[in-house]
């Protein structure tokens, strides 16, 4: 079975009391590649964008042999001040270069966001998404029509854990809202499987997504449960 995996930080970036755990081998990620073949994209930061533009380099084998995880989503749902929108879509930019999807739907924010930046008056700071919901949710529509032939494991968003003193109170919002979408859309297609991430994995969120290193194998558990159930129905 090949696993074509196209991620943000979620996946590969293991937390343990609001701290960054360096060894990687902790990761939900790591034990995927320890057990299937693994290829794709793990990027943080307006992922949609990117395997729009890139996911068929990664798919080694179509149909029944490969089957795509997909793990997106954390970046684009939440505002951000206009410095700090402003670095993640200049990240995309350094990596991707002007896309026709940027171009339509991030451009015209960091129109805005630039304005901003650049006003003395900082007092009523905007807030600026990476993507709305309703153009988040037309982008991942067309992605999983572009790979309908594919068996699709989506997993959804985490629940920002409000007990940390570092999250605006409004993600919690933001975050619940992209689930709802990303649940919808992927019950819309008979190929795709939702994972629930939110009710599931809730006590070892630590931040706005990143799990701790027991969240990591418990996630490991329910997606390789759902890869096996996959691959049954393929014997």
């Amino acid at each position: 079975m090949n696993l074509t995996i196209f991620a943000n930080s979620t996946l590969y970036t293991p937390m343990q009391d609001g701290t960054i755990i360096d060894e990687k081998s902790q990761s939900c990620l790591t034990y995927l590649q320890n057990n299937y073949n693994v290829n794709g994209i793990w990027i943080n930061g307006l992922t949609i964008f990117h395997i729009l533009n890139m996911h068929s380099n990664f798919l080694v084998e179509r149909f029944r042999r490969n089957v795509i995880l997909l793990d997106i989503g954390v970046v684009e749902a939440l505002t951000h001040p206009a410095a700090n929108f402003l670095h993640w879509c200049c990240m995309y930019l350094q990596s991707q270069g002007m896309t026709a999807e940027f171009k339509t739907y991030v451009l015209p924010y960091m129109t805005w966001a630039s304005a901003h930046l650049t006003n003395k008056d900082r007092i009523n700071e905007n807030y600026y998404p990476l993507l709305n919901t309703n153009d988040y949710g037309n982008l991942l529509s067309i992605f999983l029509k572009l790979v309908e032939g594919f068996s699709v494991i989506v997993l959804g968003m985490n629940k920002p854990n409000m007990s940390n003193e570092l999250l605006c109170k409004e993600w919690y919002t933001q975050a619940n809202i992209y689930n709802e979408r990303i649940k919808t859309i992927t019950m819309w297609n008979s190929n795709c499987v939702f994972i629930d991430r939110w009710n599931l994995l809730s006590e070892y969120v630590v931040d706005t997504t990143h799990l701790t290193p027991e969240g990591h194998i418990r996630l490991f558990d329910i997606i390789n449960c759902e890869l096996q159930t996959i691959k049954t129905k393929w014997e």
